[in-house]
């Protein structure tokens, strides 16, 4: 559950294990969505108070990214390995990274901000010493 400030209204999202997504208006008692994302939710993540991250797991494992106060699905991670999803950051950067924890124990990190998947540079973030990490693009040569 997510309790959501939007304008004179609070929202509150709930979320359940087959994957139904609610908008529920607490001001006016009223449901203002609901819809379902069509498979088993595996784990969840959230940042601030507007962006939420849901991995299912159906015939496939997808990340769905989700902007709670407009109810628009901003892009889908689609991907047959995802097992975990964890935010994280690196230093003092402020950018919104997800964590997407594969099956082989190797992590990809998905930067929200620029929609794409990046690189560590000596990547031990998940060992619980972040450090002074920075971040690099991943060059591929053609």
């Amino acid at each position: 559950l997510w309790i959501i400030p939007v304008g004179e209204d609070i929202i509150l999202v709930s979320l359940d294990s087959i994957g139904n997504v609610g908008w529920w208006g607490l001001e006016k008692g009223l449901c203002y969505c609901k819809k379902n994302l069509g498979g088993l939710v595996q784990s969840t993540c959230l940042f601030g108070d507007r962006i939420l991250c849901v991995l299912l797991v159906n015939a496939t494992s997808a990340v769905y990214v989700w902007d709670l106060q407009s109810q628009l699905m901003l892009y889908e991670i689609q991907g047959d390995c995802f097992v975990k999803l964890s935010r994280c950051s690196v230093g003092t950067d402020t950018s919104m990274l997800l964590a997407c924890e594969m099956f082989n124990g190797v992590n990809r990190y998905f930067d929200l901000k620029s929609k794409s998947f990046i690189e560590l540079v000596d990547d031990d973030i998940l060992a619980g010493d972040p450090g002074n990490k920075s971040l690099e693009p991943i060059i591929q040569e053609p």
